[in-house]
């Protein structure tokens, strides 16, 4: 036994207090003569610290184990509820519960005395949490104060390796640690709940806190689910967000700890990763479930108003979280959440802390945001979270022009970012515009007359993707080969009966998209069709069917012509994974001669890019058979120099056409 702990010591007492000491170490001792005790400990003045120490005996001896009830003096308690606290036992238990409390106000304690006090106040600690409910009318204390006093205690042996050491090899020692950490909502005085946070942040950053298989298996019994888990780490954050700057707290360490646990219980050891690592399951998913990403934009917005020396690195480290949490969503869903949470006003509050040739943690600050302001636009080709853009955008205008960031190093990306956010907002309100009209073409390809979707007889009611101008033409049309291709077109035109689950406004939006941009660069795309049939026969049986696709996934997005039989790989894999609803795709723009082009819309979503097929149709075909006359000029040196082809293009461009997609 460690020398403090005899009972020798209580001699170093003040004559009065020696003997409240010695009544509380007699063997009549009541749970009164501790509490009397406790407060001479807590009177004015205050005692030396070798004084101090001499209360260290008096604890010891009413943590004796051999003094924890046996069953049959549980069952009497039980029996005799009204005079519980009168029993032998019952003041046993008092008085240990209290000396708990008690060994939790010494300042810090020297040597190995932590190593003879451990298994006493683990021991006891144990028993009443087990117990807790069977001894509610004994016990002193609620289960939240309980624990605040075990917490104390641990941090008192912070500066002792050996005492730490033993504690976290003890069995279920993070059932304890778990349970404690899930009152920490609970904890109402402001100097309880510093400490609370104090200690866990410890915890969670220690070296002993990597979380293996086997540690999180014992993490997740002990908060009682995977959902509870992540439900504890959120209480921590936002604990940590709401405390009051102080000399005496640190909430950016706090952070710092609580963002490096969940690191490592994703897998990454040492806490520090990028955007190759994959997240390990299935806390991430749990904390993705639960809207992680709100707390870690509000814990975003926090550092951003502290100044430390490890912001830019707790910085990056949410940035990378919140990629980490929505990577594995399609845009249409991640997208308009982190819009309505804040992502933008994060955003512009991070920027003037990156640098691009900095520190490792600034220049990765850095590469998020680059990342965050390319990605985002790639996902406004969804309805939904351009709503969201248009009222998150609207509400940082008054912040950000495009001077804001001038002579930053992201000054160009925002730039981009800026001009893009323009396009689509004027996309949308187009969209949104009354004199805004739907039109159809009627996929009978021996009509192909274009009108307002609602003067349209119906639609396929098998694919939901063909429309026709009357009976007849759908009559026609399904002889004339559409019976045979019906089933398979459910996932490649926009469909409303797809595999995509996109509302029909969704739909309608990407198309409005898709025409805009047509219009807008319709001069270039000519250039580039002509000469891509300029290097391939057009006097041929089967002409060259060319393929347009506009990749979004791209900011801004990229447009170029390609030959269905002459796909780049990316695309053919992309197209051809349609199989039979591309195949009938193509047949049908061969037979359409001229009215069909095809283009795509290629959207990022999920894990891959996905392309739409959203054919251009045309009520005559001048404008295809100007293409090819051009090309044929082209590819016989007849026309050579490029203004001369933008001529041409502009003439057989004047023609009264009427185009939709």
């Amino acid at each position: 036994m460690h020398p403090d702990l005899h009972m020798r010591n209580i001699e170093r007492l003040p004559s009065a207090t020696q003997t409240l000491a010695l009544n509380a170490v007699a063997k009549a001792r009541r749970h009164t003569d501790l509490l009397l005790l406790m407060k001479a400990m807590h009177t004015p003045p205050k005692l030396p610290t070798s004084q101090k120490l001499a209360f260290l005996p008096v604890f010891f001896s009413n943590l004796d184990l051999d003094m924890i009830p046996g069953q049959e003096q549980l069952e009497k308690l039980g029996h005799d509820s009204r005079r519980a606290r009168e029993i032998i036992c019952a003041q046993d238990i008092m008085c240990a519960e209290i000396s708990l409390a008690g060994l939790g106000y010494f300042d810090c304690l020297g040597g190995d005395v932590g190593i003879s006090l451990w298994p006493r106040v683990w021991g006891w600690f144990q028993f009443i949490q087990q117990y807790r409910d069977h001894l509610s009318g004994v016990l002193l204390t609620p289960a939240v104060s309980f624990h605040v006093d075990l917490i104390r205690f641990i941090r008192v042996f912070r500066g002792h390796p050996e005492t730490y050491d033993l504690m976290w090899t003890t069995p279920r020692f993070w059932t304890c640690i778990l349970k404690a950490w899930s009152f920490l909502p609970l904890i109402e005085d402001y100097e309880e709940r510093k400490l609370m946070l104090h200690t866990l942040a410890e915890f969670l950053g220690s070296s002993n806190a990597r979380p293996d298989s086997e540690l999180l298996a014992e993490m997740v019994e002990a908060a009682g689910s995977v959902d509870n888990l992540a439900r504890l780490v959120l209480d921590f954050v936002r604990s940590i967000i709401t405390l009051p700057l102080s000399e005496h707290a640190h909430p950016v360490g706090y952070l710092s700890n609580i963002l490096l646990f969940v690191t490592r219980a994703g897998g990454c050891p040492d806490g520090e990763f990028d955007l190759l690592f994959t997240p390990r399951q299935p806390l991430f998913s749990a904390l993705f479930t639960l809207n992680f990403e709100q707390e870690l934009l509000s814990a975003i917005l926090f550092l951003c108003e502290h100044a430390d020396p490890h912001t830019p690195r707790l910085l990056g480290t949410c940035m990378l979280l919140i990629r980490h949490m929505v990577v594995s969503s399609p845009p249409n869903m991640w997208l308009a959440v982190l819009l309505q949470r804040g992502i933008l006003r994060a955003l512009i509050s991070v920027t003037p802390r990156t640098v691009s040739r900095g520190s490792r943690a600034e220049t990765r600050l850095h590469d998020q945001v680059q990342a965050f302001l390319r990605d985002i636009p790639t996902g406004l080709v969804y309805y939904y979270p351009m709503l969201a853009f248009k009222k998150a955008f609207n509400e940082i205008q008054g912040s950000i022009s495009r001077a804001t960031f001038k002579d930053h190093s992201l000054s160009a990306e925002w730039e981009k970012f800026l001009a893009s956010a323009s396009e689509f907002l004027d996309a949308l309100d187009e969209f949104h515009s009354p004199s805004f009209l739907i039109s159809k073409a009627c996929d009978n390809l021996q009509c192909g007359s274009i009108n307002e979707s609602k003067t349209m007889a119906g639609r396929c009611s098998g694919c939901q993707a063909f429309y026709y101008c009357s009976r007849e033409c759908q009559k026609t049309d399904w002889k004339a080969g559409h019976r045979n291709s019906c089933h398979s077109h459910k996932g490649l035109l926009l469909a409303e009966d797809d595999d995509s689950n996109l509302f029909h406004r969704e739909r309608s939006f990407m198309r409005t998209l898709i025409h805009r941009k047509y219009l807008e660069e319709r001069r270039a795309i000519c250039n580039q069709q002509v000469r891509v049939l300029a290097t391939h026969p057009t006097d041929s049986q089967t002409p060259p069917i060319l393929f347009t696709l506009f990749d979004f996934c791209k900011s801004p997005p990229v447009v170029k012509v390609h030959v269905v039989g002459d796909l780049p790989k990316r695309v053919a894999d992309l197209v051809g994974s349609a199989g039979a609803e591309w195949a009938d795709v193509v047949r049908r723009a061969e037979r359409d001669e001229g009215y069909t082009q095809l283009h795509g819309l290629c959207v990022a979503d999920e894990a891959a890019p996905r392309v739409w097929v959203v054919p251009l149709r045309a009520d005559v075909p001048l404008i295809y058979e100007g293409l090819k006359a051009l090309a044929d000029r082209v590819r016989l040196g007849e026309v050579r120099e490029e203004e001369e082809i933008m001529r041409e293009i502009d003439h057989f461009l004047d023609v009264n056409v009427t185009e939709i997609h």
